[in-house]
């Protein structure tokens, strides 16, 4: 296994379901709910409908069932339709341990291994297994890549993702190290997405563009397409391209793979349903209104310290419709300090209008210290200024849903409850949980998607 691509090749071919540490295959559980939650949650929004009205245009075979939206279509076009929504409402995971922060891993994963699972009929083990091998090389890929995809204008949740979806599709279909290979090679030319169409439709679809990518590069490689197979390695590569020099080595030389798995320790989950970037100082005014008992009668200014590559991506001052809503800090805080928790309802045309939402959005100033130019990712101080000219601050550097400070059990099952309560009775939904906290026990995964697709 001289290259970076082989390793990551006979990574994904020789993994099974039994060489897989229990906490790995707990984590992946839980994202599986998670990113089924955000998917059903997404599934009203407009740009699923737009998607799913193009894809019954194409009159394909019913391979895979669409969730929630009540037919079947081709598997690529099931996991680009299932992974546009699943994104929609940036309510999904992120990889903390890639790319400072800057990827959602499920979103263009669960998507291919539910689409190619119906299609094959793949068991609750097949899925899981090829689940975490996708996350895995998505995860690896941007611990090895660093924060160079963003820096240079690229979105890494379709850059990365392609890649990792095309491992998952790989481990599904069984493909030898060979195929794998070419698997790669040809999700390479799908990987693709940049940062100025956040806050807009774009942005989910870039997930579902890496999904069907991925599902596509896995099925053309088993029917013997070719590719070139050491992609991650070229000088002109997708390693070099997209990461700069070193990244192909840093991953040829990890020595790691079987005892430090990713997805452990890589994947927060989100309380909000908005930019993870946002989180930190929502969590700073919540708590600081509980403990000093604040309220927006009583405030006089709200500001809030970032760190500027987070102050970059937040760039919606003055939002004007809900998909720039979850890239604005100022909104995000004044929805925060008007109620007691940032959700769902929140991120809806009235709530945007709200006068008493604006009024605190223009007292509000978010900014970036020159000495905060090296600050940590998703390091933020909000300090609120009360009418008498005292001041509450707050610091925040891991916030809730980092692995340093997760939720609970019991707080991811309330947000697939939440997400999906509009969509599925409450014997529906405990049928799906049931489902998915025993995945390794299902012997066909139609049996899980069937109920979601209805």
């Amino acid at each position: 296994m001289n290259g970076a691509t082989e390793r990551l090749a006979h990574f994904v071919s020789a993994i099974h379901y039994e060489d897989i540490p229990n906490e790995a295959v707990v984590t992946a559980k839980q994202a599986i709910l998670d990113c089924l939650g955000c998917t059903i949650a997404g599934s009203t929004e407009p740009a699923v409908k737009i998607t799913s009205d193009y894809a019954k245009t194409a009159h394909t075979a019913p391979e895979a069932g669409v969730i929630c939206q009540g037919f079947k279509t081709s598997a690529d076009l099931a996991a680009w339709i299932n992974g546009v929504a699943s994104h929609c409402l940036d309510y999904d995971d992120v990889g903390i341990m890639s790319v400072v922060g800057n990827i959602h891993p499920s979103v263009s994963i669960l998507p291919v291994v539910l689409a190619l699972g119906a299609k094959n009929h793949a068991s609750g083990k097949d899925v899981l297994t090829a689940f975490i091998a996708g996350i895995e090389t998505e995860l690896r890929l941007g611990c090895a890549m660093g924060k160079q995809i963003s820096a240079a204008g690229w979105h890494p949740t379709p850059v990365l993702g392609a890649m990792g979806a095309a491992a998952a599709a790989s481990r599904i279909l069984s493909l030898p190290v060979e195929q794998t290979r070419c698997a790669f090679g040809i999700a390479s030319s799908f990987a693709s997405g940049m940062q100025p169409n956040f806050g807009t439709m774009t942005k989910p679809l870039h997930a579902g563009n890496a999904a069907r990518g991925g599902v596509i590069a896995g099925v053309l490689a088993s029917q013997g397409f070719d590719a070139n197979q050491t992609i991650f390695e070229e000088p002109l590569g997708f390693a070099n391209l997209f990461g700069g020099k070193g990244v192909a080595e840093r991953i040829s030389q990890d020595t790691n793979w079987n005892e430090k798995w990713q997805i452990i320790r890589g994947i927060a989950f989100k309380p909000y349903p908005s930019c993870r970037g946002t989180h930190p100082g929502i969590d700073a005014m919540l708590e600081l209104k509980r403990e000093f008992s604040l309220s927006e009668n009583n405030i006089a200014s709200v500001s809030c310290k970032v760190n500027p590559w987070d102050l970059e991506l937040l760039k919606y001052h003055d939002p004007q419709n809900t998909l720039e809503a979850k890239f604005s800090l100022e909104y995000c805080l004044s929805a925060a300090l008007l109620d007691v928790n940032v959700s769902l309802a929140h991120f809806t045309e009235t709530r945007l209008k709200d006068p008493k939402l604006r009024n605190i959005i223009a007292r509000t100033n978010c900014f970036s210290p020159p000495d905060w130019a090296d600050s940590p990712k998703l390091c933020q101080e909000l300090t609120i200024e009360d009418n008498s000219g005292k001041n509450y601050t707050k610091k925040v550097l891991k916030p809730k849903g980092d692995p340093d400070n997760p939720m609970s059990d019991h707080e991811l099952t309330f947000k697939f409850e939440d997400c999906a309560s509009p969509h599925f009775t409450k014997q529906e939904r405990q049928k799906i949980i049931h489902q998915v906290t025993q995945l390794e026990r299902l012997d066909d995964i139609c049996l899980l998607i069937d109920i979601l697709a209805k």
